[in-house]
């Protein structure tokens, strides 16, 4: 039997793990960046911390979505639909736009992530 052709990602799930990738470097870089400042506190080092972690966490998903891993596509769903919860109370109706646009899309190629 010969191998199924793998599926290219979507594109705008590419843009989103991209975008995501790129926070994640940038949390990792910041979370370093902190350690040379000439303060040092425990809320330094705590939000040093933080960001590391955030940073990590950003890669993971980032690397999910773009594998179209099923675990990258409900934590996306979950975050996103946080955030469009948030928005929605703020009444920020351009971060309502933008989640609600997020989310439905991510819905319509939940194909991708191999869920029905």
């Amino acid at each position: 039997m010969g191998d199924m052709p793998k599926m290219r990602t979507p594109v705008g799930v590419a843009i989103v793990a991209f975008v995501y990738a790129l926070i994640g470097i940038l949390c990792i870089f910041g979370s370093g960046a902190l350690t040379y400042l000439p303060v040092t506190s425990d809320f330094i080092v705590l939000g040093g911390s933080f960001l590391l972690i955030l940073g990590v966490l950003f890669l993971i998903l980032s690397y999910g979505l773009w594998t179209g891993k099923s675990w990258a596509f409900y934590a996306f769903m979950l975050v996103q639909g946080i955030d469009f919860l948030l928005a929605f109370s703020s009444k920020n109706l351009l971060g309502l736009a933008i989640s609600g646009l997020l989310l439905w899309y991510f819905y319509s190629r939940r194909a991708w992530f191999g869920i029905r």
